[in-house]
């Protein structure tokens, strides 16, 4: 999906842009694991033309031998679906550490939300959604993007908790039904929810892009909602007023500290008046 096809503002918050950084650098490394493992793969299939006797179990025990890494018989049943569902721990704790700073941010606006401390992440995002449509800011989130999120968050607590795997099979039934309008927005992703239910590759990148997208609508749907000269009277403590202090009466140069401030933190350039709310 092209951000810049439904972003349409410059407005971001410290919570979101932290995300998608981690996120990206969990993509790299996950990309290159998979590098890695398709790589292994092409050596297996190279190694059973000379030798088609050779099993995949016999195979990795000889290349632990060559890496200097301790595997004795690799035979796990259905790795790759494992393997690929424990990708998805990562993403889902990066997200509920972004749901508990997008409060915090939120709050240095003058946005206060209430957040239950023991809520699961699907609970949080709910009470987030509930709360911020009840003070007029409308994320616009189409129904099978939360379809999709419950299912990835179930996927994951199997793999943690080694749940059977009936636990995901009703939220696969839901989210499957809207495959067409996922594989839509993700053209590249063609083995992403796959009938059997098993996990591929492409699996994580969706549920991690998903989450990406999520955050920022939910991001978006703030930023319409801001009152900046309310923000500014109430002299919020990320703004410097010692550095203002020293510009005594020169209100432009203090005019353009607290503009420089704003879109460093949020990405947006404040007209005069607003900028002025904060002096």
């Amino acid at each position: 999906m092209n951000r810049s096809s439904y972003r349409g503002t410059s407005f971001n918050l410290p919570s979101n842009k932290n995300l998608w950084t981690v996120c990206g650098e969990l993509d790299s490394i996950s990309e290159l694991q998979e590098c890695a493992r398709r790589k292994f793969m092409m050596l297996y299939d190279e190694k059973k033309v000379s030798n088609p006797e050779i099993t995949f179990s016999d195979f990795t025990k000889e290349q632990a031998a060559v890496t200097g890494v301790h595997l004795g018989e690799f035979k796990v049943q259905n790795y790759e679906d494992r393997l690929f569902s424990s990708y998805l721990i990562y993403p889902f704790s990066v997200f509920d550490t972004f749901l508990d700073e997008f409060v915090s941010d939120l709050k240095k606006l003058n946005i206060t939300l209430k957040v239950g401390k023991k809520a699961s992440k699907t609970e949080k995002l709910a009470q987030i959604l509930k709360q911020l449509r009840g003070r007029g800011i409308k994320p616009v989130i189409e129904p099978f993007k939360m379809d999709l999120f419950d299912y990835y968050r179930i996927r994951r607590n199997v793999v943690a908790h080694n749940l059977p795997a009936s636990k995901y099979k009703t939220a696969f039934t839901k989210v499957y039904t809207h495959r067409s309008d996922i594989l839509s927005i993700y053209p590249n992703q063609a083995n992403a929810l796959d009938k059997s239910m098993s996990m591929s590759y492409d699996d994580f990148i969706v549920c991690t892009a998903n989450l990406k997208n999520i955050s920022d609508l939910l991001t978006i749907a703030v930023g319409k909602s801001v009152n900046w000269e309310k923000v500014g009277k109430s002299r919020p403590s990320w703004m410097d007023y010692k550095q203002l202090k020293t510009m005594h009466f020169e209100t432009e140069k203090k005019i353009g500290h607290i503009r420089t401030t704003v879109r460093s933190l949020y990405g947006v350039s404040l007209t005069d008046k607003e900028c002025k709310a904060f002096i």
